[in-house]
């Protein structure tokens, strides 16, 4: 039995140049079965240096005739299923996917319909507050949601695992933006898989269970997208904005040794992210568009010395809030989040009474 992990692009998004980064530069070979074509695989083989920690020893060792160096795959198979397109990666593979093409909260919303309310094992989630704040919450055994730490008040679901009431869903599930699928799937059985996942997906069975997730959703609307991006960059500019830059994810902080605005070795080191720092060395809020957010990284910096492999798009890493036409809109990792009308009054009510 092994684990699959499923991305679906977000429509609208057909050509794999916009999806594969450097795909030119890729190892690619047709998948078939049955001798009929189903899909594409890109290969991609990661040469590393020496492991930092080697300089630990210095001349203490002699290491002649032993390959120090490591290297490791990345692969990313691009399968279209009717008229959507997945993702399937494999190593590594999540770094060729390009920023901003997958669907959110795809896998999310697929698990929470598939899995028994009793039977999670494991939660991510979010508090965006001016400190964001990221917990990732494992049971000992599986239990219900009220067994975690999660305020449905204040926090954004990230992740979920769970066991599937349907053994045709696997034997697990882990669902964020991605969907992880522990189950025996042949390649011959992969067509109907994907197409019973994105099913899953779309229905909106886990409002019953789960009704507060739908408390901060997902913006879909890509004219609202552009006019949100848009209020942002202002609110940025002149200085009237509440966002801040931090880790999209939870990472090591005892391997972590800082961050970085650019690949190279001799790039300034930062304990940690800020807005400030960022403006120095890219330019000031003024010369903001939403390429520039989109293309600027920040690197974290660990104790491996992999510079330059593990970063993010400083759009990721952005936490904002703004008003548009009288709505409330949350930018997380990269995505435009609507605070539910009668939830933000329900929060507002409860405060005044305060």
């Amino acid at each position: 039995m092994s684990a699959l992990t499923i991305f679906r692009i977000r429509q609208g998004i057909t050509d794999p140049d916009a999806i594969i980064v450097d795909r030119a530069k890729l190892n690619h070979s047709n998948v078939k079965v049955e001798g009929k074509r189903i899909g594409d695989l890109y290969l991609k083989r990661i040469e590393r240096g020496k492991p930092e920690w080697l300089k630990f020893f210095g001349d203490g060792i002699d290491l002649t005739g032993v390959v120090v160096k490591t290297a490791s795959l990345a692969a990313v198979c691009l399968i279209k299923q009717d008229e959507t397109l997945f993702a399937l990666v494999f190593g590594y593979g999540r770094s060729l996917l390009a920023e901003g093409v997958v669907e959110s909260r795809f896998g999310l919303k697929a698990t929470l319909n598939a899995v028994e309310p009793s039977q999670l094992r494991s939660i991510d989630h979010k508090r965006l507050d001016a400190v964001s704040r990221h917990t990732r919450e494992q049971l000992s055994k599986a239990g219900r949601l009220d067994q975690f730490g999660l305020d449905t008040d204040r926090d954004l679901l990230r992740a979920v695992t769970g066991n599937p009431l349907d053994k045709k869903h696997g034997r697990r599930l882990s669902g964020a933006d991605q969907l992880t699928v522990l189950a025996d799937i042949p390649l011959k059985a992969l067509d109907q898989s994907l197409a019973m996942f994105s099913d899953l997906a779309d229905q909106r069975t886990y409002v019953s269970s789960f009704p507060w997730v739908d408390n901060v959703r997902d913006v879909r609307d890509p004219l609202i997208e552009t006019a949100l991006d848009k209020q942002l960059l202002k609110d940025m500019a002149t200085g009237k904005g509440e966002c801040w830059l931090a880790p999209p994810e939870i990472i090591d902080w005892a391997t972590t040794t800082g961050f970085a605005y650019h690949p190279r070795k001799s790039a300034i080191t930062y304990s940690d992210l800020d807005l400030d720092t960022y403006f120095a060395e890219y330019g000031g809020p003024k010369d903001l568009t939403p390429t520039r957010l989109l293309q600027d990284r920040v690197y974290h910096l660990r104790t491996e010395g992999d510079v330059g492999r593990h970063s993010w798009s400083v759009l990721n890493c952005l936490v904002a809030e703004c008003g548009y036409h009288g709505h409330r809109y949350v930018l997380n990792e990269g995505t435009w989040y609507e605070i539910d009308e009668n939830f933000l009054q329900t929060i507002e009510g409860f405060v005044n009474n305060l």
